[in-house]
């Protein structure tokens, strides 16, 4: 299977013979809904061995144009969540992701940190994770308001790479997640990075560090991270468990 231990999780080719990252469908166990939709007209920047040096130093609006999330569809880079936008359906992108994949393990810490740290875990966010239209919205505000402040119009792969330096214990910064974050809008659409946040991982009790997947109460793989207020989620009133 494409997400057993001794495949990559992460790299692949696409129908065309290009190097696609994190192009995944949805891992089977977290699916309720069919998935019809799958683009096959990305890639356009990409080839056999990746994108070039020119495109990944390019602006990322000018790699991406108009259309939501059309730079990940254009550099094949979370192709995913190119698709997740087609199905209308932002855990999409959350779903493909498997964290716990031999070749992702590394990057739990640094994501779980980014996601922290621009507030993609508060309840009032993890709350919008199944809701298309209202995600989507929240996304293009915080990239009109929040995040415009990082030079959304100049950022470019190169600049992201840098961002994310899986090495640094302390990365990223608050600076760091918030560029890597507008970096996300210069893509097309940053909706795709909220709803992996919400569905991956939650905040621990410390309010510093975070948890993945089902060490997380009350996370389940198709539904994700349950947001505290919505019921059925424990600490609600009126849901078995709850005084």
């Amino acid at each position: 299977s494409e997400n057993s231990e001794n495949s990559d999780h992460v790299m692949s080719l696409d129908h065309n013979g290009k190097v696609c990252m994190l192009c995944n469908r949805p891992l089977p166990e977290r699916i309720d809904r069919p998935y019809e939709a799958f683009r096959r007209d990305c890639g356009k920047h990409s080839s056999a061995t990746g994108p070039s040096l020119d495109v990944m130093a390019m602006p990322a609006v000018q790699v991406a144009g108009a259309g939501k999330a059309e730079g990940f569809c254009a550099l094949n880079f979370a192709k995913s969540c190119a698709d997740a936008v087609a199905n209308k359906d932002y855990l999409y992108f959350a779903k493909s992701i498997d964290f716990n994949h031999a070749s992702m393990r590394s990057n739990v810490r640094w994501d779980g940190r980014y996601c922290l740290l621009n507030g993609f875990l508060e309840t009032s966010v993890v709350s919008l994770q199944r809701n298309f239209t209202a995600l989507q919205q929240h996304a293009e505000e915080l990239c009109e308001t929040k995040y415009s402040k990082h030079g959304v119009d100049r950022l470019s792969f190169l600049d992201m790479l840098q961002l994310s330096k899986q090495e640094d214990s302390s990365a990223p910064s608050l600076q760091e997640a918030e560029a890597m974050a507008a970096w996300n809008c210069a893509m097309g659409d940053l909706a795709c990075d909220i709803a992996m946040c919400a569905y991956s991982f939650c905040k621990q009790a410390d309010g510093r560090s975070t948890a993945l997947y089902d060490t997380c109460p009350g996370w389940d793989p198709v539904k994700g991270m349950p947001a505290p207020g919505t019921p059925g989620t424990p600490g609600t009133p009126g849901t078995p468990g709850t005084p």
